[in-house]
């Protein structure tokens, strides 16, 4: 059985009878996190991506609204909801936080079925926002991620790579003559084919941080990080063995294989200010040069 993750809750204040207080009413339902400033929340922000932030109003040094100012301004912590936690109602106050971004603003002394409620509501509202973004970022026919998610992905593992001094090697793919399938068998047929390939991809996706996507209508992508050229190359033959081994129509009764597809095959330590982009340009330069060639190979 699958067992749901618990939202992970991070409440900043200098008050340790608040901290114990917080603790104890959302600890059975959430994980929570606590810091005593600013630096320390900051911190635990940025190692611990909670999905809710309980943020005190009067915190030491720098106010809670300066930190809010701050979250705000993180690409990282922009989207994350803030409750600010205020000791007296200060109607200046509450404005500027709702501002500056603050999801809500709660007064002491607020019921513990009051804090609970409105936490809920915030971190229902976070689940929904990423059941939608990652429904915008799945094709609809094979399951995989769509171009969108690729870019995003691909853009993640691409900064990962470059500081940890890594290699990523990236699979370009297109069914060959696909056109002409879909005009022999017909639209539900090349449906079929593309879902076949699909599936075959994600069938030798051995690790957690490979990824796979489809990026047009007969295009796909592999990513695989911390993976070198000739791990990536070997991949994709597999990739292109498994598609022939699947029972699809053949394109034109004289071919052998069910469908075959072309290949292009880069890899990259990525360093100083490159892109992933150039990577992304190796590769479909790679696949170009494997359909000129004839199709139904990889190159690299």
């Amino acid at each position: 059985m699958i067992v749901a993750r618990k939202a992970k809750v991070l409440v900043v204040t200098p008050h340790s009878a608040d901290l114990i207080s917080l603790d104890s009413s959302l600890r059975p339902e959430h994980e929570v996190l606590t810091a005593a400033s600013c630096r320390e929340g900051m911190v635990k922000v940025l190692e611990e991506r909670p999905d809710l932030i309980l943020l005190a109003a009067d915190l030491p040094k720098m106010s809670g609204l300066e930190m809010l100012g701050r979250l705000k301004e993180t690409e990282a912590t922009r989207e994350t909801p803030v409750i600010i936690l205020a000791g007296r109602h200060n109607a200046g106050q509450e404005e500027a936080g709702l501002k500056l971004g603050a999801a809500d603003y709660l007064v002491k002394p607020y019921g513990e079925a009051l804090l609970k409620s409105r936490v809920r509501f915030h971190l229902r509202l976070v689940r929904q926002a990423r059941l939608i973004e990652r429904v915008g970022q799945i094709d609809a026919l094979t399951g995989l991620t769509n171009r969108l998610g690729f870019q995003e992905r691909l853009d993640l593992e691409w900064g990962r790579a470059r500081r940890e001094r890594l290699t990523i090697s990236l699979i370009l793919m297109e069914v060959d003559d696909f056109q002409a399938y879909a005009a022999k068998y017909g639209l539900p047929q090349s449906e079929e084919l593309l879902k076949a390939l699909a599936a075959v991809i994600q069938a030798h996706l051995n690790r957690p941080a490979d990824f796979a996507a489809r990026l047009d209508r007969e295009s796909f992508a592999v990513g695989l990080p911390s993976t070198n050229l000739e791990g990536a190359v070997k991949m994709a033959r597999h990739i292109r063995r498994g598609l022939a081994g699947a029972a699809i129509p053949p394109v034109a009764l004289a071919q052998a294989d069910p469908a075959a597809v072309s290949q292009g095959v880069a890899a990259e330590a990525p360093a100083g200010k490159a892109l992933a982009e150039e990577l992304l340009a190796a590769a479909a330069e790679k696949l170009r040069a494997a359909k000129a060639l004839g199709g139904g190979r990889t190159a690299f």
